[in-house]
């Protein structure tokens, strides 16, 4: 037994930015769309659409590397976690081509032989007002925050470099001033 509906996930297209012409689904025919296994899209695509040669993936972040690699045409994924790894993983030759109209409805599951668990699970969900839900989505949903900017990145790994010379410097000097005491 499942909950009533709490989130909506969007589904988008990701191609490497070259790719034209991908609008929606139907422009997808004959060619290699990376899915994540086990998501419900898989059958979805495979009976609706047989003419996509869906290859299932084992997640996003191999999805997402295949298509910037070019092993791949196009990966259907959920918009946000696609931003995240893009981000995450600093990817330039990839966009956004099309936002589809599938939308996948998060519900909490409960067995179906407690179905006083299931009113429970329903009751809570239920008590949770609409400025509620926006700020639980705001923080535990949306990704403000969660990504490192390139920026920051690169201000890290500057720092680090600088880190290691002048830690070398350091040595460098201290070991030709023992060198040179030892030669008196």
């Amino acid at each position: 037994d499942f909950t009533e509906s709490f989130h909506t996930i969007h589904d988008s297209i990701l191609t490497r930015n070259q790719e034209q012409g991908i609008l929606e689904l139907g422009d997808l025919d004959g060619r290699r769309v990376g899915v994540i296994e086990g998501y419900t899209l898989v059958s979805l695509l495979t009976v609706e659409h047989p003419e996509i040669i869906v290859v299932p993936m084992p997640d996003e972040l191999t999805a997402i590397r295949a298509l910037s690699f070019g092993d791949l045409d196009a990966v259907i994924v959920e918009t946000g976690i696609a931003s995240y790894h893009v981000q995450r993983e600093a990817i330039s030759n990839l966009r956004v081509a099309a936002d589809l109209d599938i939308l996948d409805h998060e519900a909490i599951a409960t067995r179906s032989d407690l179905p006083i668990l299931g009113d429970i699970m329903e009751r809570g969900l239920a008590s949770i007002s609409p400025t509620e839900r926006a700020e639980i989505s705001n923080r535990w949903i949306s990704l403000e925050g969660a990504v490192v900017s390139n920026f920051d990145r690169l201000l890290y790994q500057l720092g680090v470099i600088l880190t290691v010379v002048l830690v070398t410097v350091i040595a460098a000097i201290a070991a030709s001033t023992w060198i040179y005491s030892l030669r008196r």
